[in-house]
């Protein structure tokens, strides 16, 4: 399907209509557009800076006191950025103590309500990054070490998400609103912390595409793999580096200054990275796709340290980036469109929550935090409930165990055959697909050729790598191209007078696609008044793409309203 095509289709619940612009692009683009900027300026900047270091270094939050900012340049940092070539920044919005440097009206816990210059630290960092043609990325943590209302994020549970959920939510929409495009959210505290599931990765996604489509999502999860991640990011400082024969769109992170604290905020200042040692790593990650991110603490005056200032200063003067490098290559499938499950049983009854959780967090080759799901040896299954019935499920993620034994990846017990199912009661399964995955630990991923419904998927383990227990450390669900609904669907096509002729095939075209997946069933076809068209019989003949002609005229957006009951022959 082109991009003239997917930028004019959106998939939508019958309760809301919400209508992509055709300016957004696909993840390919956004990703491909990402990894050109080569090289960035990470900024460490917040109550920890006044604190002597941050939550690793004592756990407590500061008392909101400890901030006494009474100076700020953004100039400073962003003419350092721009100096040494490079063409973005990422600011902490937010770090673990949870105090925020905006104007939120979520806390009073904030840059306004302290110092003697309270102001608006996000707002001044995007306005000066903007004026050196620089882009604004943003960083914000799950984990709020502050925010102890409803229970502590160290005892967290999908009770206490429903609670805080409003919280945390009000917090991004205020800096995806009021701060102008976003090109990246990196987010921490997530995956390592209480993971995917009890923080829904579904509804987070959903809430920052809707607020900002071409904002890329990205989670400091320590997979190298592109698991639930629209770029994959790499720690240096833990030990963990983009391997050399990465492809997939990534972000390598490093601090320009090392000190005994440890932190990745200004403590007083220590051995700076020479420009050597910067353009080494920038040539090294190139190839690989791989972003170099250099976080540059500002100190107490709001400004870095002039000898951070000098040597990025040397490395605008001695690296470019290679024009001669490819376009990024093709990614794998990615669930654009995630569901959360509520639980996991496997084929004994037991509970399969680890296979689900979200959580992992990869801090070196030893120093893996991840919790498996071990199942007998195959043939082995879980199950597992969505909670509700689902339309759309177009697609199933696997991400293999991603422990080390010495130096190499374990993979005794990964999947190596497997058959997937569906059902509405957990009784009667209709299969959806099966097939064969390699035995390493990259992520995997499994499509059928038609879109199902349904509230429980089964994934049978028909193989594993040893012949031994099959082990899972997490699988997700969702859809590719189409957005997963609890009720029917309504497929929205924009049928434009601008569109020329081969537009409007491709487009209809493309819905033909989608409706021949759902033989048997009926179409009912609608104006944007609501008035009934036409109702048809989907069947491997069908064409849709002469549907202006229906209403007579081109100009038109016509809903397209798919039963779920097939026709009686």
């Amino acid at each position: 399907m082109k991009l003239s095509v997917i930028n004019r289709i959106a998939v939508i619940a019958v309760s809301c209509i919400f209508l992509v612009s055709a300016s957004d692009k696909n993840l390919k683009q956004l990703q491909n557009e990402y990894v050109d900027l080569r090289f960035g300026m990470f900024i460490h900047f917040g109550i920890e800076t006044f604190n002597m270091g941050d939550y690793w270094n004592n756990s407590t939050p500061p008392d909101i006191s400890k901030f006494k900012l009474a100076t700020l340049d953004c100039k400073n940092w962003a003419d350092a950025a721009k100096a040494a070539g490079m063409k973005y920044g990422v600011l902490t919005t937010k770090h673990h103590y949870g105090f925020c440097m905006w104007n939120t009206a979520t806390t009073t816990y904030n840059c306004m309500n302290a110092g003697t210059l309270k102001t608006d630290v996000v707002k001044a960092y995007c306005e000066a990054f903007r004026a050196d043609s620089l882009k604004p990325g943003l960083y914000y943590s799950m984990f709020d070490a502050h925010d102890t209302v409803d229970g502590s994020y160290n005892s967290y549970s999908r009770t206490l998400w429903d609670k805080k959920k409003a919280y945390i939510k009000a917090q991004i929409t205020e800096l995806l609103t009021n701060y102008g495009d976003i090109p990246i959210l990196i987010v921490d505290g997530w995956a390592w912390k209480m993971g995917h599931n009890i923080i829904p990765y579904q509804e987070i996604r959903e809430l920052v595409k809707s607020l900002q489509p071409n904002c890329l999502l990205c989670d400091h999860d320590g997979v190298s793999k592109p698991w639930d991640n629209d770029i994959v990011m790499f720690e240096e400082p833990k030990g963990v580096y983009c391997p050399s024969i990465n492809t997939y769109a990534a972000t390598q992170g490093q601090i320009i200054v090392t000190q005994s604290s440890g932190s990745w905020f200004w403590t007083g200042g220590g051995t700076i990275m020479t420009s050597s040692s910067i353009t080494t790593h920038l040539k090294n990650l190139e190839p690989r796709y791989c972003n170099f991110l250099l976080n540059c603490p500002p100190d107490t005056d709001g400004k870095l340290n002039q000898a951070i200032i000098d040597t990025l200063a040397k490395v605008g003067q001695s690296w470019s980036k290679n024009t001669a490098r490819d376009s990024l290559p093709e990614q794998p499938q990615a669930i654009e469109h995630p569901v959360t499950p509520v639980a996991a049983i496997d084929g004994t009854g037991a509970n399969a929550w680890n296979a689900i959780d979200g959580y992992n967090d990869v801090f070196s080759a030893t120093n893996v935090g991840q919790s498996l799901w071990s199942g007998s040896t195959p043939p082995q299954y879980i199950t597992i409930d969505l909670g509700v019935k689902y339309y759309n499920l177009e697609i199933l993620g696997y991400l293999p165990r991603q422990d080390y034994n010495s130096t190499k990846r374990v993979i005794v017990g990964n999947i190596t055959r497997y058959t997937i199912s569906i059902s509405d009661d957990n009784s009667a399964f209709t299969p959806l697909t099966s097939g064969v995955w390699t035995a390493d630990s990259t992520y995997k991923i499994a499509e059928w050729s038609t879109p199902a419904s349904g509230r429980y998927i089964r994934l049978q383990a028909d193989s594993a790598k040893g012949g031994s227990s099959v082990v899972i450390s997490e699988i997700s669900l969702g859809g590719r191209s189409l957005t997963p609904s609890t009720t029917e669907t309504r497929i929205i096509v924009n049928a434009a007078a601008s569109v020329n002729n081969n537009e409007k095939a491709e487009t209809f075209t493309a819905l033909n696609g989608i409706f021949k997946a759902t033989p048997g069933k009926i179409v009912y076809i609608y104006d944007m008044a609501g008035r009934k068209i036409k109702s048809m019989t989907i069947d491997n003949n069908t064409s849709l793409w002469n549907l202006p002609g229906i209403a007579g005229k081109i100009n038109n957006l016509y809903i397209f309203k798919v039963s779920d009951k097939k026709i009686k022959n």
